[in-house]
């Protein structure tokens, strides 16, 4: 029993965290155009969420994020997920859409920015070592993704750590 508590803390404790991505993402684009601290800026479109997800769907969006978490540095296939969690691939995807108002697909790929964003941080690896990492084939798509998430270039937003 304590195990199984341990486990659901887990998952609230990473939905919370992923839904913190797109608050965290608009308070600090307010709070510094700069970049002085190093932070990253808002993603292009990002809506402040402020949501609470529970009940049956709850436990899909959970166990959705914990899988994509699991899987952040590999491309998303939405059939091996929903045989992962043996469920119908379009039951989940709009189940999770409808609890989060993201795709899983958003949501994926925002998971691999902050990835991206903590290497940048982290390492010395450049833009085609992250890209890499992170199982981007080509860093030119790696670059254009970036860049329409966060609304820049890894480049740019390297070149701000560094001034910092």
């Amino acid at each position: 029993m304590k195990l199984f508590k341990r486990k659901a803390q887990f998952f609230k404790n990473i939905a919370a965290w992923v839904y913190g991505i797109q608050a965290e993402r608009e308070q600090i684009k307010e709070n510094s155009s700069s970049h002085t601290r190093g932070e990253p800026p808002k993603a292009a479109g990002q809506q402040e969420s402020s949501m609470t997800v529970s009940g049956k769907s709850g436990s899909t969006v959970r166990r959705v994020t914990a899988y994509l978490i699991k899987h952040c540095g590999k491309h998303f296939a939405g059939e091996q997920l929903a045989s992962q969690l043996n469920m119908n691939c379009s039951y989940l995807s709009a189940a999770f859409k409808q609890a989060t108002g993201q795709t899983i697909i958003e949501t994926h790929t925002k998971l691999r920015m902050n990835k991206a964003i903590e290497l940048m941080r982290t390492s010395l690896y450049n833009v085609s070592e992250i890209s890499e990492t992170l199982g981007y084939p080509n860093p030119y798509y790696f670059s254009r993704v970036f860049k329409k998430v966060l609304g820049e270039s890894p480049s740019s937003y390297m070149k701000h750590l560094y001034r910092t």
